[in-house]
């Protein structure tokens, strides 16, 4: 009977300290994470051998690097006073619920991202995920309904797209001159861009200055597109 006694007094020591370095985790991970800890659920701790009481002091450390997306590593380390009593490095899996903007139904490339907010698996997700919807995006792979919107998967509309007409102006003191052009690739206001003059047939480089107005530029400068 002594043996089942000592290992079930050891059990319980176990799970308190299990307790303690899980509660630690959840807290550091939501600090990191800038969440609060209800959003996070212990799926496994990865913790076991431990043989420490159950005062025992613990410090805990997750690399700098770590982004919480599948198992996390954690240095978890155990005193007695002034004795270590254990040291492990532990690979534990959580289940984190973050907001994210995911799309309402799905979309095909070069379709308008619909979007809404839900909180998803942050831990199961990929890519960057966009954190602003006041920006129509649009999709450059096929998107599923209820998938994350990432910087990787979509792109800002572009404010004027390949081969659209455009007018090419230039300016030189007082006299503006206008002629139709097509645009040579998408582009974002202030990009630096190149068109087809219809007079000349000429590619010519100039700013996008509004969604139907090239003016021709001197000198060179560089694109500033939208990611």
């Amino acid at each position: 009977m002594i043996p089942l006694l000592c290992a079930s007094a050891f059990a319980a020591q176990s799970s308190d300290f299990n307790d303690r370095v899980t509660e630690l985790l959840l807290v550091e991970t939501a600090q990191r994470l800038e969440l609060h800890k209800d959003q996070i659920t212990m799926l496994h701790l990865g913790l076991h051998n431990v043989s420490c009481p159950d005062d025992a002091e613990i410090s805990l450390r997750i690399p700098s690097a770590e982004d919480f997306r599948g198992p996390v590593e954690v240095f978890v380390e155990a005193t007695d006073g002034s004795d270590r009593c254990g040291k492990w490095k532990i690979q534990s899996r959580m289940a984190i619920f973050k907001p994210a903007w995911v799309a309402d139904t799905s979309y095909s490339p070069g379709q308008i991202v619909q979007m809404s907010q839900k909180s998803v698996r942050y831990d199961l997700s990929t890519g960057t995920p966009i954190t602003e919807e006041q920006v129509q995006r649009e999709a450059l792979t096929h998107i599923q309904k209820n998938e994350v919107i990432t910087l990787e998967r979509t792109r800002v509309v572009p404010d004027a797209k390949n081969g659209k007409k455009v007018d090419i102006v230039v300016k030189s003191g007082d006299l503006h001159i206008r002629s139709d052009g097509t645009l040579m690739g998408n582009a974002y206001l202030g990009d630096s861009v190149k068109v087809i003059s219809m007079a000349t047939r000429q590619v010519i480089e100039g700013i996008l200055v509004d969604s139907n107005t090239v003016e021709l530029m001197v000198g060179a400068s560089q694109s500033r597109g939208k990611p």
